[in-house]
Order: structure tokens, then C-alpha cells, then sequence
């Protein structure tokens, strides 16, 4: 008599037994036949989640800055701490999500959630998973209320130590501030306030529709360069700074392959694109966010073009200004090529070395 080999069901990896005759079973019942999973390719939530993380990342931002006010709305931080927590929620739901299509067990995820396997299972299941990410999409998110840039002093660098870091640190971390998109659609909101016009008057302008220019300067669109280009025009801006935040948004990044004279151009470009998103603070704001490491004069040349500081110090404006470091290094790169290391000396150039060299 043929001796039984031991399987595994490929759903839930109970045992299966198997006698060798037809052909081997894959599941134990016909319910885990019917759970099979999606192969891992078909599921990526990574866009979704980093759009979950940026959202957290606007709200908790908002609320730190208000609670460096004199008198901040509490009220309208805690709606804005239930919108933070629903988007927590429909993270974890995401990453269960992916973890599960990755092949990763119902046990391992409890695990790591510090629950049991069957409350795991209830809490994000594919049905309970698709509910959440459904509500969560229809759900309106109450907006961060602005506050003026001459009334409110900038909070400290989030996530920064607390103590100035010396320029012999590394460059700051390149992790935080807001995401390209966001930037962008804040430049343009920006000049169009400042340009006192009326979106409707800059739409005929630009010769786009009232609109489209609302949804672009809100963040719901991100438009070709053409039409950014006549919408920027229309606002009086600079071009040649919303290029590069545009450039951003679309995911392409500076090419460190430039000169050192073209590097540095771009650079200021992008940092005056910075300023613009972030509705151009006062210097002495930017000088205190930067724990003094720039001085108001240094940080308006830097604006004008005229000075370049070192890398570390430059990176934290870039936090100030809520950008990513990590966006700009390769340019700061350009502009400040590595020299060439010195050649070893010679049999020559030894024999060349006066008498007093050697004592």
C-alpha cells in the first residue's frame, strides 16, 4: 500500500493528506478554495498609502503650527485629529492589505498588530478592508485653517532635536515637508492672491477654463507645463521658479549632470519656487526656523541669487521653507563639484624638497 505524503493547504497551510492516487489536493475545504488569494502583483496599495501619509502629514503639520498661536481653535484640532486618526485606520488597512497579497500569514500580521489572529481577521478582511477604503474616500476631510505668515512665529523644524546641530552633521533629514503636488498648487495659490486678480480673469488670461485653473491651484489637477506656464504669467510669477516645483510634481528629478554655473542657477530656481510655496515668510521668521544659522540678510541673497551656503546649513532652509532636502542635494552637489584629489609626490618632487624639510 502506497505510505500517504504529508501537504500543506495552500491557503490556510493546514496539513493535507494524500495517498497517491489522482491528483494531489491544494486546499483542505472548498471555503479556502474560494479565499485563494490575488498574486502579489496584482495588488499594489503604495500610492495610496504614501497619499494616506502625506494627508496625516498636512494635518498634524496644521495642527502644530496653530499650536505655536497665542490662542489655538481646539475645537477644529479635534475634528482635525478624527480626520488623522481615519486616515491612520485606512493605513492599516492598507499595509494589511499588502502584506497579505505578499503571502505574509493572518498569524504574522497579529503578531505585529499585538492582537489575536481572529480579531486580526475581522478587523481587516478583504470585506471589511474594501468597506473602510470605500468610506474613507467619500469622507470629506475638514481643511487646515491658514494662518498669516506675520502673525504666527514658524514652529521648530518637526522631528528636529531641540539643541542647534553643527554644520558638522550630516545633511538634515530628508523625510519631511510636503509633497511635491501640494507645493505646486500652493505656489499658484499664492500668485494668485498676491496678484489680487480673480480666478476667472486669470483663466481668460491663460485660456483655460475658471475651473480648471480652481482645481490646478487647489491641487486636484496637475496640469502640462504650457498651461502652467500662461496660468503663471497670468499671476505675474516667475517661470522660471514654478518650473521647477512643476518639474517636481511630475516626478522628474534635477539631473546632476550639469555645469556648476548651470547647477547653481537651478538651484536658486528651486529655492525661489520654495519661497513662493510657502507664501514667502519673513526672513526673520526663516532665521529663527533655522535656529540662526542664517541670518536675515544671508537668507534674502540666498532668494536674490547672490549667496549659496554650505549644504547643511542650506537643508535646513529647505525644511523651513517645508521642502525635501533630499530633492535639492543633487544639485547642491553640482554646484559645489568635489575637487580633484591631489596626485601622490614623486621620486622627483621628493628629491625637489629643501633640506629643512627633514629636520
Amino acid at each position: 500500500m502506497t505510505s500517504a505524503v504529508r501537504r500543506t493547504c495552500a491557503c490556510c497551510h493546514k496539513p493535507l493528506s494524500y495517498g497517491g492516487r489522482g491528483r494531489p489536493p491544494q486546499y483542505c475545504f472548498r471555503s479556502c478554495q474560494r479565499r485563494r488569494r490575488p498574486p502579489a502583483q496584482a495588488v499594489q496599495t503604495g500610492p495610496r498609502r504614501m497619499e494616506a501619509l502625506e494627508a496625516v502629514h498636512r494635518a498634524t503639520g496644521s495642527l502644530l503650527d496653530a499650536e505655536y498661536g497665542d490662542h489655538p481653535d481646539l475645537v477644529h484640532s479635534l475634528e482635525v485629529l478624527l480626520t488623522v486618526r481615519q486616515h491612520l485606520d485606512v493605513l492599516d488597512s492598507l499595509t494589511v492589505q499588502q502584506l497579505r497579497a505578499d503571502g505574509t500569514r493572518w498569524e504574522t500580521v497579529a503578531e505585529a498588530a499585538g492582537i489575536s489572529e481572529s480579531t486580526a481577521r475581522r478587523k481587516w478582511g478583504r470585506a471589511a478592508a474594501q468597506h473602510k477604503n470605500s468610506a474613507s474616500s467619500t469622507r470629506p476631510t475638514p481643511a487646515a485653517r491658514p494662518v498669516a505668515a506675520d502673525s504666527v512665529p514658524l514652529p521648530q523644524q518637526r522631528g528636529a532635536p531641540a539643541s542647534p546641530p553643527s554644520d558638522a552633521e550630516g545633511p538634515p533629514p530628508a523625510a519631511l515637508g510636503l509633497s511635491s503636488t501640494q507645493q505646486f498648487a500652493n505656489a499658484l495659490s499664492h500668485l494668485q492672491r498676491s496678484s489680487g486678480k480673480a480666478v476667472r480673469d486669470i483663466a481668460a488670461d491663460a485660456g483655460v477654463s475658471a475651473s480648471y485653473v480652481s482645481r490646478v491651484i487647489s491641487g486636484e489637477r496637475l496640469p502640462s507645463w504650457s498651461v502652467a506656464r500662461r496660468i503663471t504669467v497670468a499671476c505675474d510669477g516667475d517661470p522660471t521658479a514654478i518650473h521647477t516645483l512643476w518639474c517636481a510634481a511630475r516626478g522628474v528629478a534635477p539631473s546632476a549632470k550639469v555645469t556648476s554655473e548651470d547647477a547653481v542657477g537651478a538651484l536658486h530656481a528651486a529655492l525661489r519656487g520654495l519661497y513662493l510655496s510657502a507664501g514667502r515668510p519673513d526672513p526673520y521668521l526663516l532665521h529663527t526656523q533655522c535656529q540662526g544659522s542664517l541670518s536675515e540678510e544671508q537668507i534674502t541673497h540666498v532668494f536674490d541669487g547672490q549667496y549659496l551656503p554650505d549644504w547643511p546649513v542650506l537643508g535646513r532652509l529647505v525644511l523651513a521653507l517645508d521642502g525635501r532636502p533630499d530633492a535639492l542635494h543633487p544639485l547642491w552637489n553640482a554646484a559645489h563639484p568635489t575637487p580633484a584629489a591631489p596626485s601622490a609626490p614623486t621620486r622627483a618632487s621628493n628629491l625637489a624638497l629643501p633640506a629643512s624639510a627633514f629636520g
